[in-house]
């Protein structure tokens, strides 16, 4: 398995659709391991996402291989935790 997909293996346990139900804010990772955070339940997609950290130029996971699609990107909801770890997972990578 390539250090790639089982990058995605990990985004796919850490995903947590429920995060986007509650009345705070919920936390994203992207496909190129950019983490935004945006508004969730009634307001989920209706603001502004917030990056908190950008994504990394020169890796990629297939979009169509992440736990939720949005327009030609993939993402997974997760805990601010979660989003980190796996953004410096990834950041390893690239090392």
């Amino acid at each position: 398995m390539s250090k790639i997909k089982a990058w995605v293996t990990e985004v796919h346990k850490a995903h947590e659709p429920k995060l986007a139900d509650g009345p705070d804010m919920v936390h994203q990772i992207w496909e190129d391991g950019e983490i935004t955070c945006q508004k969730s339940g009634e307001l989920l997609w209706q603001r502004g996402l917030h990056q908190l950290r950008p994504a990394l130029s020169n890796i990629k996971a297939d979009a169509k291989d992440m736990p939720e699609q949005y327009n030609e990107h993939g993402y997974a909801f997760v805990t601010d935790d979660n989003a980190n770890d796996l953004r410096e997972m990834l950041e390893d990578i690239i090392k």
